[in-house]
């Protein structure tokens, strides 16, 4: 979301939307652990590694920015996503809208 330009904002709200996603997936989870007696200690640590929470988007956000300097560069040096290839995709995956 980020390369096509999305607002820090939207692109945490979205990351969020994840975990209304996946709740059936991790309640079905949850009850085959149950079924098989699973304790409930355990069953919570699950939980929580199959969710999504904003603070480990800003960890990773600071981490590559903190190692790169910039989000762009680690696009660059990690994916191969050169200006030319964000800008490429930007074109790509969005469209402007004009309001009359």
């Amino acid at each position: 979301l980020y390369v096509l330009g999305a607002d820090w904002k939207t692109i945490v709200e979205e990351y969020l939307h994840t975990n209304e996603q996946i709740r059936e997936y991790r309640e079905k989870i949850c009850d085959i652990l149950r079924r098989n007696q699973v304790d409930s200690e355990t069953i919570q640590q699950i939980v929580v590694l199959e969710s999504v929470d904003a603070t480990y988007l800003e960890s990773c956000w600071h981490r590559m920015s903190e190692q790169y300097g910039t989000v762009e560069r680690f696009l660059e040096e990690q994916l191969g996503l050169t200006a030319e290839r964000r800008k490429n995709l930007k074109q790509k995956y969005t469209c402007i809208v004009k309001l009359p």
